[in-house]
């Protein structure tokens, strides 16, 4: 176990380099390193993939993390991993989308939802998010919306709605959802 005073950063601690806090927090957090994961596999070497962001169900114990590919290729996967033996995490399903980097993933209602960008629409609009459903083996996409900007780089999703915010711009965008033929569609509020 890891515990960090304010102003503290887990690069100090010499675990790793990108986690910082608020020196007016005054909580302490411990960290424990369940496991490791390695990127899947890019289309070549020159487009290596990165892991962007990971989100939890505790309900049905699984993570999901999203990636992208690092240079000019538009490559995004989500592996879904089964987490209930925390210590060995499993993919159970992987969704690979060629047109689409993922910058974002989220998990609610049954629903993956992920941000990023795709270079198949035209500059300045490659913004992206898209809502995802298991089927058995499978991953189906319900609905893909474009939003202006170059990239979404982060996704909320909760009672309320979906937040996006886009790199660009700088803008927090919201989408309501609401039920139709079992499915959600977005519709910009």
């Amino acid at each position: 176990q890891l515990f960090l005073k304010a102003g503290q950063s887990i690069k100090s601690k010499g675990l790793i380099d990108s986690v910082h806090w608020d020196a007016n927090n005054r909580e302490k957090y411990s960290f424990i390193l369940r496991a490791e994961v390695k990127a899947p596999e890019g289309k070549n070497e020159l487009h290596t993939m990165q892991a962007t962001h990971v989100a939890i169900d505790k309900q049905n114990q699984k993570a999901f993390v999203s990636y992208n590919t690092r240079g000019e290729l538009s490559d995004g996967m989500v592996d879904i991993f089964d987490i209930s033996d925390l210590s060995n995490p499993r993919i159970v399903t992987q969704y690979r989308v060629e047109d689409l980097d993922i910058s974002a993933v989220a998990f609610y209602n049954g629903r993956i939802y992920i941000a990023g960008a795709s270079q198949l629409y035209k500059k300045p609009d490659w913004a992206v998010i898209q809502v995802l459903e298991e089927r058995g083996d499978s991953i189906v996409v319900v609905a893909r919306k474009q939003i202006g900007s170059y990239v979404a780089t982060g996704l909320l999703v909760n009672d309320d709605g979906v937040y996006v915010i886009s790199g660009t711009s700088g803008n927090l965008t919201y989408y309501k959802h609401s039920l139709t033929d079992s499915k959600y569609t977005i519709t910009k509020a």
